[in-house]
């Protein structure tokens, strides 16, 4: 019968293995591995290189939606996902997803650490080295000679994959868009929006320029103010627009808030007017255009909205969107709009 052997561990020199072999692991990352790694990336980002990754971006997602749409005349995988507080439905499609995922995990190759907003989720984890990174030197912005670097922890990017999912669902093409902004420390300061049927993108980086076809604008000529509103609520604005500036006012009533900011800073509208309950993402981009072409965008109490990622993702405070007269539309329109408020 063969004798056992009996090996004695001396407490000491095992205590000093597992320090080595705890220092090894360490230093070869496998904590980091594990459980993440808890250092905070930081770096200067250029935001003439992060406009141009959001056109990119912008325009990937809008070719998604369209695709979507044109390879799907009825079945767009359209889903609840809740309610907005005047209870009508909030839909998401395939091509809120897909064009969500495009433009999401593009962003997160080109800048690495970059927080991302987005009215979309997802619990992907994808392989980021098959991902094809954004164009960082477009041609629309190659004439932006002079740059701006700011700290990573101070952008916050709100995308929205897909903007009037509604009128998506009913092919109202017109009024769909994708969108992208960059926000530093809360502030809009790069808006994107593109319009995904008629393929035309419009973008502004304050204090540096807009896109050539936002750059002459037609005053109006007519003796009406032209106000554009939610037509998925039209009823409630044009009580209080009517009331506040008389039954000849012409009221225009569109879908998505990227749409409806668009036709303000062109010209086709005088002011965008919104009273109840908005997402940032919805409207982050347009402020940041707005604001670069000279115009203003405010809550309806003339307060600046906060895009920082720390903050509530939600406005309920209103929204005016105007090129000029900011101020007389905010007189006039405050007093209804606290009236409505009450009400509710």
């Amino acid at each position: 019968m063969p004798r056992s052997t009996v090996i004695k561990l001396n407490p000491i020199g095992l205590a000093v293995g597992c320090i080595f072999a705890c220092v090894g692991l360490w230093a070869l990352g496998v904590p980091q591995y594990f459980f993440g790694s808890h250092e905070e990336v930081n770096y200067d980002v250029s935001l003439r290189e992060l406009l141009s990754a959001g056109i990119d971006v912008a325009r990937r997602g809008g070719d998604v939606v369209k695709k979507i749409r044109l390879g799907r005349e009825e079945d767009l995988n359209a889903e609840t996902k809740g309610k907005t507080l005047e209870g009508a439905a909030e839909l998401k499609t395939e091509g809120d997803m897909q064009s969500h995922i495009a433009m999401m995990y593009a962003l997160k190759k080109g800048f690495n650490g970059i927080s991302v907003v987005s009215e979309e989720h997802d619990n992907l984890n994808p392989d980021l080295s098959k991902v094809e990174a954004p164009n960082k030197m477009r041609s629309e912005i190659t004439h932006l000679t002079e740059d701006l670097k700011v700290p990573l922890k101070d952008i916050t990017v709100w995308i929205d994959p897909l903007d009037a999912t509604q009128e998506y669902t009913e092919d109202l093409r017109q009024y769909v868009t994708t969108m992208m902004c960059v926000a530093v420390k809360g502030v809009p300061i790069i808006g994107v929006i593109h319009m995904a049927f008629d393929e035309e993108t419009y973008w502004g980086f304050v204090d540096h320029g807009v896109s050539s076809n936002l750059k002459s604008v037609a005053p109006n000529t007519s003796a009406k103010e032209r106000i554009i509103v939610s037509r998925s609520h039209a009823g409630t604005v044009e009580e209080v627009v009517k009331k506040s500036m008389g039954e000849a006012t012409e009221i225009i009533p569109a879908g998505g808030a990227g749409y409806k900011t668009v036709q303000v800073i062109k010209g086709d509208a005088d002011a965008y007017v919104h009273v109840t309950r908005i997402k940032k993402w919805d409207i982050c981009a347009g402020n940041a255009i707005i604001n670069a072409a000279g115009g203003e965008m405010t809550t309806m109490h003339g307060g600046k909205i906060d895009y920082d990622k720390a903050g509530d993702p939600k406005n309920d405070e209103g929204l005016l969107a105007t090129m000029s007269n900011h101020k007389k539309f905010l007189d006039v329109f405050e007093p209804e709009y606290d009236a409505l408020q009450k009400k509710h």
